[in-house]
Formats: structure tokens, sequence, C-alpha cells
């Protein structure tokens, strides 16, 4: 006796082979999904770092008065606020300029927040400081960048 020879899938087949279509399709809309939450995330706090550096620079140039603020809303970007706080370091002639964004809207059930730090030559309250006279020593840039916990040395 001779095989049959098919010329035709099953229905079996068929089925098998419309569930795997279908598993894939909603596993890659999904994998969609979440790329979209992750990019969306990325987009703001590359926004967050760039109002934050943005206020820093205006303050260490002289553009902005270098004082503290707390919860100011940025013109430029009426969803942001910003804190500007200003401490010593102890033991030195040097000063924590810390400036930190905030987004007024909150995204999902995180709160949009990125902060940075500056040290900067001078004590707290020096009125006669100016963006010429607040580099690092001896010209130098400045002396710490830090950056959501994460310390980055930058020396001469």
């Amino acid at each position: 006796m001779k095989p049959a020879i098919r010329s035709a899938l099953s229905l079996l087949e068929v089925v098998l082979a419309i569930g795997i279509l279908t598993a894939c399709a909603i596993l890659l809309g999904e994998l969609v999904g979440i790329g979209r939450r992750h990019a969306d995330a990325a987009r703001d706090l590359t926004e967050a770092q760039n109002l934050c550096e943005n206020r820093l620079a205006e303050m260490l140039s002289g553009v902005a008065p270098l004082e503290r603020v707390d919860g100011v809303e940025i013109p430029e970007a009426p969803d942001w606020t910003y804190s500007v706080r200003i401490q010593p370091v102890p033991d030195s002639k040097l000063r924590a300029v810390t400036v930190s964004v905030r987004g007024t809207e909150t995204v999902g059930r995180r709160t949009l927040e990125y902060s940075i730090t500056r040290w900067t030559v001078g004590g707290v309250g020096d009125d006669e400081m100016s963006g010429a006279h607040l580099q690092g020593i001896n010209g130098s840039r400045p002396l710490t960048v830090r950056r959501r916990g994460a310390s980055v040395e930058v020396g001469p």
C-alpha cells in the first residue's frame, strides 16, 4: 500500500499556527508599550537634566542671582519648578550649590525630579561672588559634579 500524499494542511495545524501568531502579536504589543514608556521616561529625564544644568549655568555665569530658592516655576517650562540650596563644604573655602528641578505633573506613580550639585569657591552668602569668581581653584573647572548620587571628579 502506498502512503497517501497530502496536498493541504490539516485544521489542527492551521489553528496551531494562528495561535502562535496571535501570541507573538500580543507579546510584541506589550513590548511596544514598554518601549514607549521607557522612551517617555528618557525624554522627561533629559528635559529635567537640561533645565537643571541651564539653571545652574545661569547662576554660575551671573545671569541669575545665586541665592536659595524653593519651588519657583521655570518661565520657559511651566510644568517644572526648581529649587536651589547653597551649603558650605566643611573645612574648606568651598560651597556646594545644588539645583533641583521637579515636574509638577506626575507620570504614572512617580514624580519627575532631578538634582545636580556643583562645588564653587566662596562661602554661603558671599555677595561679591560673580560668574568670573565661580571657577574652581587656580582657574580650573569646578571640582565636583554630582548627579543622582554618583560623583565625577574633574581636575585642572
